[in-house]
């Protein structure tokens, strides 16, 4: 005979138990069959999508940005650069590092590069 609340803990812990071997026997017979749940289908579809990527054309666009920025670091580093053209320098210097390997911001900041500074600004003070 149950006591006073005890018929309470003895059923929650029946529904646990129910419930841990019926996931087990519904995941023993998604492997013994085959049969897969919408969770896993989904995963899947999601990385047949994402394994189709291009590397040739990501690694081709990386190699131009790792040129491109290191030919507008040397060109636009802040201490080639005197007065209100160093502080010029300084902010596109600091746009340069945030966008390393973004070929398209590199772009930009090239032109911002010719525009503000261009080569006839740059004075050397040793």
């Amino acid at each position: 005979m149950v006591v006073n609340g005890n018929w309470l803990t003895i059923w929650i812990q029946s529904i646990f138990l129910i419930h841990n071997h019926m996931t087990k026997i519904l995941s023993w017979l998604q492997q013994k069959f085959g049969m897969k749940s919408k969770q896993q289908q989904y995963k899947n579809q999601v990385m047949k999508e994402t394994s189709e990527v291009n590397f040739s054309a990501i690694t081709h666009d990386w190699d131009k940005a790792k040129r491109l920025y290191d030919d507008l670091k040397k060109r636009c580093h802040p201490d080639l650069y005197i007065g209100e053209q160093n502080e010029i320098a300084t902010r596109l210097f600091q746009q340069l590092m945030q966008n390393k390997y973004n070929y398209a911001e590199l772009l930009k900041i090239k032109e911002q590069v010719d525009t503000e500074l261009g080569d006839s600004l740059r004075q050397k003070h040793f």
